[in-house]
């Protein structure tokens, strides 16, 4: 059983909606966004932008950030010599993390050659979220506009697995009391509260519509569950699964359109499931499980030795490497 990668990065959504109510009750996956999100659950390594795919590689000696277009995924070009997290390609900027410099938040465009230093302290988690960019630091949750520099304080307190949704940013607290919790960023500073949305031992979780999909557990007994905000109604997702879920593996989980996307320990090993939220229906997507994925133009990309592949959703036996310039 391979051991779970807890990866706490950053996270990233660009969710539409900024007011504090509930705008649309029917539940509505863009996968602009949530696959965004997932993607920077496993360190924002990849980012969707300019008709390709920004992507740096974590596990092997090659330093520095690349792009590859989705009309040719075969040959990467490297257009920064050195390796960035937290990657956000939004409108003509990429915003990004320089471990270099401490972990501070920085900006530049699309080939990093005018760097532009937003934070003068490390970051956590970050997305990007209209003229705002929502961030954590070791002890609080902060909020920076790109229109004038401002930095709002919005909770002084260590969080994580941050998103936005309706104008609230959700985000999870660990501990015998954690669980996921919201703040309305709308609110005058002063009257700005955390609300409990759910308590559990979470790891991770998409919202879709009223429903939130969470990963819980540890690392023997994680599972992916369905949570009504209206109803509260609490399901198991990975139950519905005629591989007999042993355990799901963290850095697999992600969403794309109306599939939810895991890797798992089960009945006949490790396996790359998707469930469909729409016919509940289960499908093997791969026959072994890598430590962590991302999805990026329609498919799953992960590494496997020393290079990248794209595996297709739709259809799971269209393979094909991406190649690297140096």
């Amino acid at each position: 059983m391979k051991k779970l990668i807890f990866i706490s990065f950053a996270i990233f959504a660009l969710l539409n909606g900024f007011g504090c109510e509930a705008q649309d009750d029917a539940p509505e996956i863009k996968s602009t966004s949530q696959t965004a999100l997932g993607n920077m659950y496993n360190g924002g390594l990849i980012s969707e932008g300019q008709g390709g795919v920004y992507f740096v590689m974590p596990k092997i000696s090659t330093d520095g950030v690349f792009w590859v277009s989705y009309d040719d995924m075969s040959k990467a070009e490297k257009i920064s010599q050195y390796t960035k997290t937290c990657l956000v390609v939004a409108d003509s900027k990429i915003y990004y993390v320089d471990e270099i410099d401490g972990g501070c938040l920085y900006s530049a465009d699309l080939r990093f050659e005018t760097p532009k230093k937003l934070t003068d302290e490390k970051c956590g988690e970050v997305l990007e979220h209209g003229d705002f960019i929502v961030y954590t630091t070791e002890n609080a949750l902060k909020m920076l506009s790109l229109e004038d520099g401002e930095d709002i304080l919005l909770l002084n307190e260590h969080v994580s697995n941050i998103c936005v949704k309706d104008g609230y940013v959700y985000f999870v607290i660990t501990g015998a009391n954690g669980g996921i919790f919201r703040i309305c960023i709308e609110d005058a500073e002063q009257s700005r509260r955390k609300e409990i949305i759910l308590q559990d031992d979470i790891a991770r979780f998409f919202i879709v519509g009223d429903e939130i999909y969470y990963l819980a557990g540890n690392v023997t007994t994680a599972k992916i569950y369905s949570y009504n905000m209206l109803s509260e109604d609490i399901s198991d997702i990975t139950a519905l699964s005629p591989s007999m879920v042993y355990v799901v593996l963290e850095g697999t989980f992600h969403i794309f359109d109306d599939e939810l996307i895991y890797g798992a320990v089960t009945i006949w090993g490790e396996q790359v499931l998707s469930y469909n939220i729409k016919t509940e229906k289960t499908r093997q997507l791969m026959e072994y499980a890598p430590d962590y994925l991302f999805v990026a133009n329609g498919g799953i990309i992960f590494q496997n030795d020393e290079k990248w592949m794209h595996i297709s959703i739709e259809n799971p036996n269209k393979q094909e490497y991406i190649g690297l310039s140096s």
